[in-house]
């Protein structure tokens, strides 16, 4: 597929998000985007890919260029083309899912819409990264099981969004790892109980013991 670049903006707004390519090939794996050329005009381009795996690392080195826009949309083989997602956040997140209150996984990207959405297509393929392909074994590779909270909001480059996710990482492993010293689970979970039973908000109480508001749910849920 040969790059399709768009050098005036009448031709920009006439390529809407989900506009279909016309595919030469049935069995790649698409991908449109848009970015900046030497002249500093907004182009938009295509490539394709012989596996969503190629496709996915060919992203991670978009998101780390300077002249990078955004992902405009996907295309799978024998598929008509997936628009991206309409919401695009930058920063942390962390996947995590409400069959395991104990299991999260630490991520960083320019698009966490798309990110987490690569990840649960990899999932029924065995190809997500460890932690999450490990959890959804356990699950029957069921990609719904799993949801994402955005950590922190931040704008940067692909090298300073890996910094403030390692920075993530070692703080919620200090606080995990204190939660387990001084706590059991059904300590944590009476002592959830009883700062509900105080008023106070379920975020709060979901801040203080370290879990998602789900589990704070949950555990009210189930007494």
């Amino acid at each position: 597929m040969k790059p399709i670049l768009e050098h005036n903006k009448a031709n920009n707004r006439a390529t809407a998000q989900n506009q279909i390519i016309r595919r030469k090939s049935k069995t790649m794996y698409g991908l449109r985007w848009k970015e900046t050329d030497r002249n500093d005009q907004i182009v938009t381009k295509e490539k394709d890919f012989k596996t969503e795996r190629e496709r996915a690392d060919f992203i991670t080195k978009l998101e780390g260029k300077d002249n990078f826009i955004e992902i405009v949309a996907y295309a799978d083989p024998e598929q008509a083309e997936a628009p991206a997602p309409a919401t695009k956040t930058s920063g942390v997140f962390k996947v995590v899912t409400d069959r395991n209150p104990d299991f999260y996984y630490v991520g960083a990207s320019s698009q966490i819409e798309i990110a987490f959405r690569d990840y649960m297509n990899w999932v029924t393929k065995g190809k997500a990264p460890k932690a999450i392909q490990e959890e959804a074994d356990r699950h029957d590779r069921n990609p719904e099981i799993f949801r994402f909270e955005v950590l922190e909001e931040m704008e940067g480059s692909r090298a300073e969004l890996n910094e403030r996710k390692k920075e993530w990482v070692e703080r919620l492993a200090n606080n995990q790892s204190e939660t387990e010293q001084e706590l059991t689970v059904e300590e944590r979970n009476r002592l959830i109980l009883e700062r509900l039973a105080e008023g106070k908000d379920v975020a709060d109480v979901a801040e203080e013991f370290g879990v998602s508001k789900s589990t704070v749910y949950n555990v009210r849920n189930s007494q």
